[in-house]
């Protein structure tokens, strides 16, 4: 997603926890625009502060907010798909997942979406999961916090509702090839999804083409590059989370 954002030219600001992860990730995004780092970790209650006074200092604010960062099962267990994690396991750090999967990405919002507001323009990007991993077997508590981010994106939809501000879901559409899932879960790599399909989607998203869309949940794999891109995106989405059956 960077890569494509840095080839149009967007001034990119990339949080990860590890330092390592920022340097590979700088040396895979030229483009023309600026492009800043800064290591963080979720967990750490002084890290969203941290990274919204970076991106003020460095590149004078944010337009587009990607809440890319995921604690996946891989934590508790490298072998979840063959050895199931049950949630009543002790070793289970709720408020960990919590933290990374959901209080981080809400908190990320609320800072930065007010001067958005003011602007008349912003997106809000959730990149959550599934619908069937937030409540399947040995899911927990992976799937259930980013149902959370989930909702939480249906209501930023409704709360920024004729502000110019879109607040939308993105997810790739299935186990997909990154380090998310561990040598050890035993997948074939060559079965899961190119973590590129999501590049098309993004550039969209970000972009004054997709002004007005909110409130919607895309499958970048079903995303068909050879169709216009309004096409394509009505074709690789839904209203998010359970709107459907709400009623």
């Amino acid at each position: 997603m960077a890569a494509a954002l840095a080839r149009l030219g967007a001034d990119l600001m990339l949080t990860a926890l590890e330092e390592e992860a920022l340097k590979l990730a700088a040396r895979q995004c030229a483009g023309s625009g600026k492009f800043e780092t800064v290591a963080a970790n979720m967990r750490d209650a002084h890290a969203v502060e941290q990274i919204v006074s970076a991106a003020h200092d460095r590149l004078g604010g944010v337009d587009v907010l990607i809440n890319n960062a995921g604690l996946g099962p891989g934590a508790i267990r490298p072998d979840f798909w063959n050895d199931k994690i049950r949630f009543w396991e002790q070793n289970i750090d709720y408020q960990h997942f919590a933290q990374v999967n959901f209080l981080a990405p809400a908190r990320l919002a609320a800072m930065l979406v007010p001067a958005m507001i003011a602007a008349r323009w912003g997106r809000i990007i959730n990149v959550t999961t599934s619908l069937p991993t937030m409540f399947g077997r040995g899911c927990s508590p992976y799937g259930p916090t980013k149902a959370a981010l989930e909702a939480l994106t249906g209501v930023q939809a409704a709360d920024l509702a004729g502000t110019g501000v879109c607040a939308n879901v993105l997810i790739p559409g299935g186990p997909t090839d990154t380090p998310m899932v561990p040598a050890e879960a035993a997948r074939d790599r060559k079965q899961l999804i190119d973590p590129k399909v999501m590049a098309p989607v993004i550039c969209w998203l970000a972009s004054p083409q997709s002004d007005g869309v909110t409130g919607r949940r895309f499958l970048a794999a079903k995303w068909n590059t050879t169709l216009a891109e309004e096409v394509a995106a009505e074709q690789a989405s839904a209203p998010i989370g359970w709107a459907g059956v709400a009623a």
